[in-house]
C-alpha cells in the first residue's frame, strides 16, 4: 500500500459521488495524520464536506508541476 510519506510532493483529488470534488496536498494529510499512513486508510477516514457521507469516494493521486495536472492514478 502507499503510504502518504511516499508521495509527499502530490496531491490527492477527491471526487464524491454527490459530485463533489476536492484537491489536497499530501503534506496536509501527514500533519492531520501521520506520514506512515496509508492512502487507503485515509480513504476510510475521510467524508464529504457537501453530503457528510463516508466511503463514497473515487480519488486519484495527481502531481501539480510546471506542466499540466498528470495523473498517477491509482
Amino acid at each position: 500500500m502507499t503510504e502518504l510519506q511516499s508521495i509527499s510532493g502530490m496531491h490527492v483529488y477527491f471526487q464524491c459521488k454527490c459530485g463533489h470534488s476536492s484537491k489536497v496536498s499530501v503534506k496536509s494529510l501527514m500533519e492531520r495524520h501521520s506520514k506512515e499512513m496509508t492512502v487507503k486508510e485515509v480513504m476510510k477516514k475521510a467524508r464529504c464536506s457537501n453530503c457528510k457521507q463516508k466511503n463514497s469516494f473515487e480519488f486519484r493521486i495527481i502531481y501539480y508541476g510546471n506542466t499540466p495536472a498528470q495523473s498517477l492514478g491509482l
